[in-house]
């Protein structure tokens, strides 16, 4: 259940707002029942997102949930425009408990529709949608692409890169029902237009090593997965001759492609667009699977010309209309579980979606439904300046700076877990190869998922339930330890100064030509302020009854009676309560920076009123030395690990 926060420049009662542009609906929930009892089709779609907010609430509330933020609505409805996204309307209402905190509860969401042949056609851009994909979808969405190519600055312009040196020519066939394409072979300096396929094809690249095709091969169409015949037919329908498919147009043994080569990287970027088959769970689910049809209810409407015809009123997902990025991050289908599929997305110019509800098209400037929906959001990507009025997709990336993008990217990657554990830094290589010209420089040098000039701050990543990667080569105080969502960076416009400095890093990578692949061996030296021993908190010095979440506490000598709280990096299946894996185990607080909330910093050294940063950590052999593994996080006020003089001297410790 998500809330929207009305902005502070709305006044604080809905009933009396006319500046926030609503209209009365219904008082009472009652009443909203009768009118759907007296089959107004409007109000017996309102009426199934009422109740199943109230269904939600119910077991929020069995689960003792239930907060002034979670109360039911009073059901005093309103309608309001649809605030963002597209066309349609809201139906809002204000919590029952609190209503002075300026929260608003939507309690439907719709967009508008029109049939193609309505006269209000030119006036709204959203269609039914279709529980089958046929050619006029498709055709639809050609000239979507073509309007971007003509009216987008970011996209029309952009010069045609070199193609593939093998490609699916799709107008070669010698059979009047186009039932075969040839593999073609092209000069090195070509510059085809060409489309691109991306699916889930973790699962599939392999099962042609066998049949090695030779250029020139015509290929029976109805020989190939059912996601790679659809790809065909959508690439013809939308006007392109060419496209490549990783498991046809690879030279060589499949197997030994290296996907995490800059070749690969860039036949996704130089592709005119890219098709993504979203919703397949692989390639013989095809592009244009059966669809849930919406609910709609018809709007008949008589123009002043008199112009007659109706408008489709089509449910909207509640949490995607509160949270607009949740459109976009499609963290639900299929196409986003895998690893490799990110950096096929992140590095295409204009990708066409064929997902589980509908088809979204996305490209430099914005991104665009079926049904309607238009944001100007550009999705991770290593565009150096996006067009004016876009905005930089990711919950994390508040500002463009290089680092942030790379940390709210990262955030996202974190969700998806690799088939082979060592493609966890592998599949990600082509977008930090691409990052470093793009940000000029400014992030410095790539460190197994880190870049140098922010490496203090990287260093304090954040594991949320994450589990241990497996592969265990990658060093411990690299994300890639971890498979699960990491939290990077302190935050933007958050004051910061590093109590730590870096010496030196030291990695081995698993191949020498790629310095941004997988590391089978790394540490990273630095000048830190002493480690700092702790002590695990027991169960009855802090009054619990049992540890239930990943965070524990600890405690040094002379610092907090209650301790600092520390995350731990993974959970381990073995242990029933996260604080076991610590148990036995000689324990340090390694502090590495301090953040003074949001106020510019001039320190050069400990604030006794900031917050620190730091690295629950471990000695890495049992003879002890310098060198130390990290076990998981800290955060703690200055004084709760000891006196301000235990951060005045600086000792060398190396992280492995």
């Amino acid at each position: 259940m998500h809330h929207y926060f009305r902005r502070r420049d709305c006044p604080d009662d809905v009933a009396t707002a006319e500046a926030a542009r609503v209209v009365r609906y219904h008082a009472t929930i009652d009443s909203l029942r009768e009118a759907a009892v007296a089959e107004c089709d409007l109000c017996t779609l309102v009426l199934g997102e009422a109740e199943a907010l109230l269904a939600e609430l119910n077991s929020l509330e069995e689960s003792g949930l239930t907060t002034p933020r979670y109360s039911p609505p009073t059901f005093d409805m309103w309608v309001t425009q649809r605030p963002d996204g597209g066309q349609g309307l809201w139906v809002i209402s204000e919590p029952s408990v609190d209503r002075r905190s300026g929260t608003i509860m939507p309690i439907a969401a719709f967009a508008f529709v029109v049939e193609e042949d309505d006269p209000f056609a030119e006036f709204i851009p959203g269609r039914p949608v279709k529980t089958t994909i046929d050619s006029s979808v498709l055709k639809r969405v050609r000239r979507c692409v073509t309007q971007c190519d003509q009216e987008h600055d970011g996209c029309g312009a952009r010069p045609v890169g070199p193609a593939p040196k093998r490609l699916l020519d799709l107008h070669s066939s010698t059979t009047e029902n186009h039932n075969t394409i040839r593999l073609v072979e092209l000069g090195n300096d070509s510059r085809e237009k060409y489309a691109a396929l991306s699916y889930a094809s973790e699962s599939y690249i392999s099962r042609l090593e066998s049949d090695e095709l030779v250029d020139g091969a015509n290929i029976p169409v109805d020989s190939l997965p059912k996601t790679f015949q659809d790809a065909i037919l959508a690439t013809r329908i939308l006007g392109l001759q060419y496209l490549w498919i990783d498991s046809l147009c690879i030279p060589g043994s499949v197997t030994g492609w290296q996907r995490s080569s800059a070749q690969a990287g860039a036949i996704y970027t130089n592709a005119y667009l890219t098709i993504s088959a979203t919703g397949a769970n692989n390639a013989l689910d095809g592009l244009f699977f059966p669809r849930v049809k919406p609910k709609y209810a018809r709007v008949p409407y008589r123009a002043s010309d008199g112009t007659a015809g109706s408008v489709l009123v089509s449910s909207l997902p509640l949490v995607k209309e509160v949270i607009c990025t949740r459109y976009m991050e499609m963290k639900d289908e299929p196409i986003s579980v895998g690893v490799w599929s990110f950096q096929e997305r992140v590095l295409s110019q204009r990708v066409v979606h064929f997902a589980s509800d509908q088809i979204y098209i996305e490209c430099a400037q914005e991104f665009v439904s079926e049904d309607g929906l238009r944001e100007r959001l550009r999705y991770h990507n290593t565009t150096e300046i996006l067009p004016v009025g876009t905005k930089d997709y990711g919950p994390v990336a508040t500002t463009r700076s290089p680092i942030s993008r790379w940390f709210a990217l990262l955030w996202d990657y974190g969700r998806r877990v690799p088939e082979n554990p060592a493609d966890k830094l592998t599949a990600l290589s082509n977008i930090a190869r691409a990052f470093k010209p793009m940000s000029d420089g400014a992030v410095g040098e790539y460190v197994a998922g880190h870049w140098t000039n922010s490496l203090v701050e990287s260093l304090c990543w954040q594991s949320l339930k994450s589990k241990p990667a497996g592969d265990s080569a990658a060093p411990s105080w690299s994300w890639a330890s971890v498979n699960g969502i990491v939290g990077m960076g302190f935050g933007s416009g958050v004051a910061h100064h590093c109590l730590a400095t870096v010496d030196d890093t030291d990695v081995t990578l698993a191949d020498d030509g790629n310095p941004f692949g997988r590391v089978i061996a790394g540490a990273i030296t630095l000048q830190a302020p002493p480690l700092i021993p702790v002590l695990l908190l027991q169960d009855e010095e802090l009054g619990l009854g049992s540890y239930v979440s990943r965070r524990v506490r600890v405690r040094s000598q002379d610092g907090s009676e209650d301790g600092v709280i520390v995350g731990i990096d993974t959970k381990d299946k073995r242990h029933v309560r996260p604080c076991d894996v610590l148990e036995g185990r000689k324990l340090f607080a390694l502090v590495l920076a301090e953040t003074h909330g949001y106020q510019e910093c001039t320190r050069e050294s400990h604030d006794p009123e900031g917050t620190l940063h730091g690295l629950l950590v471990t000695p890495a052999t049992s003879s002890g030395g310098d060198k130390v593994r990290r076990l998981g996080f800290l955060v703690a006020g200055a004084a709760d690990l000891g006196p301000a003089s235990l951060f005045s001297t600086r000792e060398s410790v190396t992280l492995v």
